[in-house]
């Protein structure tokens, strides 16, 4: 392949779909030539034990390298905050997910991994009210994703159910 991984003008970039047309085979090749040009900016896994100064040091070397600012996307917190969640504790599972919310306020999924972890801490009305959140969140999304609603309806229904047993 003459371009480091970039398919020549002769080979397919991609296969035509009936139901998007012609322009997907080119779309498919613009991503490829960034994900190529951009490989550089996934965050590698080895990063997480480090945890948010490392990430951050990651995204700051990465803006400098640019030229302009790179922020910490939201799936290197939710990768974070479960990393800490299965190899340190929930406490401090909390503690990232509440980083996380703070750089993401609008994310729904921020505020329900922060509900998760709340729950699974014990600390059930906050959980609820991180739950609750989620859900706003997601219903003031412009298409608002049917799976997350439901799991995280599902979420605030059963911590709901936790808080009146303990009445």
């Amino acid at each position: 392949m003459p371009w480091n991984g970039l398919k020549s003008p002769g080979e397919p970039a991609g296969r035509e779909d009936a139901n998007v047309g012609h322009n997907y085979v080119t779309y498919q090749a613009v991503y490829a030539g960034l994900q190529l040009l951009y490989s550089d900016r996934q965050m590698p896994n080895d990063l997480l034990p480090g945890g948010i100064k490392a990430i951050q040091s990651f995204y700051d070397d990465l803006s400098r390298k640019y030229g302009y600012a790179v922020g910490v996307p939201e799936s290197a917190y939710s990768s974070l905050a479960n990393y800490i969640y299965n190899q340190v504790s929930t406490d401090a599972a909390v503690g990232v997910a509440q980083l996380y919310v703070k750089a993401c306020p609008e994310s729904s999924y921020a505020h329900y991994l922060l509900g998760r972890f709340h729950h699974l801490s014990g600390s059930l009305r906050e959980a609820k009210e991180d739950y609750e959140t989620a859900i706003r969140q997601e219903k003031a999304t412009p298409k608002p994703d049917p799976e997350r609603l439901v799991t995280y309806t599902i979420n605030l229904e059963k911590v709901e159910e936790q808080i009146k047993e303990r009445r």
